[in-house]
């Protein structure tokens, strides 16, 4: 990686970093020190907001929408998000937690998750944070039920706007 120019930085931040030398201003940055900082951990702790989607009260097979669609204004960065779903007696149910793009087929963001009778799940878990752009769904992917099987979605996310 060729060392990146750098301009004026701000005082007091040389000494921080160790690369004042008798009171000079360096004119190149080093391998070692990057010339950007990752503040998004810092912006999620402080900006990110819970949000629950409409409660379906009986999943089908497919893609089922809870209503979490990205609006046209934003881009979404979802830090976690879950599925739940729950069963009464003689149900159950597989399903995952999953995307639906503005354009094309929904995507699985879990595995299947199999849950019994009188069973409620928060197994289709994703703790690694993504990207949603505007238009997208997430949701609930059914490939099999039996009975009335509730479920919903949930996530933390930070709302940029576009």
């Amino acid at each position: 990686m060729p060392n990146a120019n750098i301009s004026k930085l701000p005082l007091g931040l040389l000494g921080f970093l160790g690369i004042q030398a008798g009171g000079k201003y360096p004119s190149l940055l080093g391998d070692t020190i990057a010339p950007t900082w990752d503040l998004l951990n810092l912006l999620s702790g402080a900006h990110a907001t819970g949000i629950s989607g409409a409660a379906i009260p009986n999943l089908v097979l497919g893609f089922n929408t809870v209503g979490l669609v990205v609006p046209e204004t934003e881009i979404w960065y979802v830090t976690m998000c879950h599925a739940v779903a729950a069963t009464g007696a003689a149900e159950a149910a597989s399903f995952a937690l999953a995307v639906e793009p503005s354009v094309g087929a929904a995507v699985g963001l879990t595995s299947n998750v199999i849950i019994g009778a009188n069973e409620a799940s928060w197994f289709a878990t994703v703790n690694q944070p993504f990207w949603l752009s505007p238009g997208d769904d997430l949701g609930i992917q059914c490939s099999a039920f039996t009975g009335t099987v509730v479920g919903n979605v949930r996530c933390r996310r930070i709302v940029l706007p576009i």
